[in-house]
């Protein structure tokens, strides 16, 4: 039997396996041609090749055809991942009251051995606010069926993922307020939100004051509190590896109870080593002024601010166009001092008892990580806490307990190492780390 029973970071719509995709589409999937087109076109544009969606069902190797074209099991950018997962965005588009994926992939994961999962529902910014409503109230209330269902084997709880954007993750966090007001049972199945979607361009920053909110809004009621997940360090195209480890810690300082993948705090850097890295002259000048103002306490943590370098580099770009660029190069110098800033971080957020969530398979095959590059084994040296996820268990062809085969047989996790670590998941669970007890 799995050790590793506890599923805490998994994508709803992730746990779709080809099998499901060709089950699910068989009735419906002449209706979606439109969206259909657009899957293959965006896929052509990734892969080099554009696949005929119509013969997923049409021919005798639809199936065979479906999954070659929809399993992503080689490493590869992330342009390539999200080109075969359309194919699920495609054939299953969210509406307000359709539960057919929800109730699928919760059976299936129930099935599968699991007792607990938190399973992160995307709330489409597309969706008018009645609309957006309604599929939350939906999506509760279908949960609660499945989970009384299913009590006391398995557990599924929901986790909405709310838009980075301030103004539009605002307005989707008070509907699920509303939501959860208007039929308390429904906070026994909606325990957290989480930050997700495209990283790049949305500092931890721009949902600071949402945050805010949230955590105010916990201590008025912890009987319908949510807990703070946030993806972040995942993908830092946009800026340099220590911009990128700096977001990590202020996602956590702002009150994030878990952080999603944060492999920007772990990974060395020798992995860019050569690699030229540009971020905007405003990055550069918010890390530089956070180095300043951080500087006593990122001393005691063993890294040293060079406050006259960083005074002159402030000046010499005092009055630049903010738009403007900045451009290193992954040298010795930049290696070691980004290493020796990472190591300062972990040694802080271990400290605070940050937890993160870190998910193997998804970051070898989506970040094109080794075991020896991966930053989980640094996590682990720093004495950080950490739990572990499938993420998109249906697309990458694997599960929790093919993620625990990989911890012994990659990472070299001990039998002691595993139970601790399914210990710290069940202790982590959303609702125990915002309410006085687990419901």
């Amino acid at each position: 039997m799995p050790i590793l029973t506890d599923e805490l970071h998994c994508h709803l719509y992730g746990c779709l396996t080809p099998e499901d995709l060709w089950l699910l589409g068989r009735d419906r999937w002449r209706s979606m041609e439109p969206r259909l087109t657009w899957y293959s076109a965006e896929y052509e544009k990734a892969y080099g090749r554009r696949p005929t969606p119509s013969d997923y069902w049409l021919k005798d190797s639809g199936l065979e055809l479906l999954s070659k074209d929809f399993l992503f099991t080689k490493p590869g950018p992330f342009s390539r991942f999200q080109a075969s997962f359309n194919l699920a965005i495609a054939l299953l588009p969210i509406t307000p009251d359709d539960t057919i994926v929800l109730s699928h992939v919760l059976k299936g994961q129930r099935d599968s051995g699991l007792s607990y999962g938190e399973y992160r529902c995307f709330v489409p910014a597309l969706l008018m606010p009645d609309q957006i409503a309604a599929y939350l109230a939906t999506m509760a209330d279908k949960t609660l069926e499945i989970a009384a269902e299913s009590s006391p084997t398995f557990k599924p709880r929901l986790i909405f993922s709310l838009s980075r954007i301030p103004a539009t993750g605002l307005t989707q966090y008070r509907l699920l307020k509303d939501c959860l007001r208007a039929k308390p049972d429904r906070a026994k199945i909606v325990t957290g939100i989480d930050f997700c979607g495209m990283e790049e361009g949305h500092p931890p920053s721009l949902t600071a004051p949402l945050i805010a909110q949230i955590i105010a809004d916990n201590a008025k009621d912890r009987s319908s509190a949510l807990a703070l997940l946030y993806h972040v360090g995942e993908s830092f195209t946009d800026k340099t590896l220590m911009s990128a480890a700096r977001w990590v810690w202020q996602a956590h300082h702002m009150g994030a109870h878990r952080l999603g993948h944060a492999l920007a705090l772990g990974l060395d850097p020798e992995v860019y080593r050569g690699r030229q890295a540009t971020e905007s002259l405003r990055e550069r000048r918010d890390h530089l002024h956070w180095l300043q103002h951080s500087r006593p306490w990122l001393k005691q943590r063993g890294y040293e601010v060079d406050s006259a370098r960083l005074a002159l580099e402030l000046n010499k770009t005092d009055g630049a166009g903010l738009d403007d660029t900045w451009t290193c190069i992954y040298d010795d110098e930049f290696i070691s001092d980004c290493r020796n800033l990472q190591q300062a971080l972990m040694a802080d957020l271990a400290d605070k008892n940050a937890i993160i969530e870190s998910c193997p398979t998804s970051n070898m095959l989506i970040g094109q990580l080794t075991p020896a590059s991966h930053p989980l084994p640094r996590f682990t040296k720093a004495g950080l806490r950490v739990v572990i996820g499938a993420d998109d268990p249906g697309i990458f062809a694997t599960s929790l307990a093919a993620q625990e085969k990989i911890l012994r047989t990659s990472f070299g996790w001990s039998e002691i190492f595993l139970q601790q670590s399914q210990e710290l998941a069940r202790q982590s669970r959303a609702e125990r780390l915002v309410r006085h007890a687990a419901i």
